[in-house]
């Protein structure tokens, strides 16, 4: 499952999604792929620290790649 979450570039209010995406994730059984905005790549280590989540399969920033069919959760 493809996940895009453009609706922050703030860790508090990213945070806020996770639990979502871990429901996500459960509910469909496998891990999501995780697009977010590329205003996060100030909090370093943010890309590892996903991908230390099991629900989470890849985590690309939004100006690294071209979407189509994305879930964009949003506020």
């Amino acid at each position: 499952m493809l996940i895009q979450i453009s609706c922050t570039a703030n860790l508090g209010d990213f945070a806020n999604a996770l639990p979502v995406i871990s429901g996500l994730a459960k509910y469909s059984n496998e891990p999501v792929d995780l697009i977010i905005r590329n205003e996060m790549r100030k909090f370093i280590g943010i890309k590892e620290l996903l991908l230390y989540q099991s629900c989470i399969k890849s985590v690309e920033f939004d100006d690294e790649v071209f979407s189509t069919g994305a879930i964009n959760l949003s506020s």
